[in-house]
């Protein structure tokens, strides 16, 4: 497994108080008050390089969008979460007689089909299912 930007439960950043309310009051963006290592692109940036690592053969991968650089999906419809470091476990659930894959992320529930249709994947729950069950598997 590829080790996580920032694998501490207990890593905390503390902005000056002072400062957020300047930036706020004046409608300035205070992501610019964080430093170089917690700005999303940067983030993206060191996490592509973990991605590779953990990549199958003949398996993409995407950024799952809102998520700062802290998730991927795969082709093979596994996700990871760099911050914990560790795959996040996708369930199946069918809606108006359609399966579907869902993952939650962030507290929102992500349809696999919507994002896979997004990236221009084929997108077919049982062969997925069989894939992924054989990636956990270490096979």
């Amino acid at each position: 497994m590829p080790k996580s930007l920032f694998n501490s439960k207990s890593f905390k950043i503390c902005l000056d108080p002072q400062k957020v309310w300047e930036y706020i009051e004046m409608g300035k963006d205070i992501d610019d008050l964080y430093p170089d290592e917690f700005k999303t692109e940067n983030v993206i940036i060191k996490n592509s390089k973990l991605a590779e690592e953990i990549l199958l053969e003949g398996e993409q991968y995407t950024f799952v969008e809102h998520s700062h650089g802290d998730y991927i999906i795969t082709s093979f419809a596994r996700i990871y979460n760099f911050k914990h470091n560790r795959f996040v476990i996708p369930y199946t659930k069918s809606v108006k007689h359609t399966k579907d894959i869902y993952v939650t992320i962030r507290n929102e529930k992500l349809s696999l089909r919507e994002l896979f249709k997004q990236q221009g994947w084929e997108f077919n729950v049982d062969e997925l299912s069989k894939r992924y069950i054989k990636s956990t598997k270490g096979d």
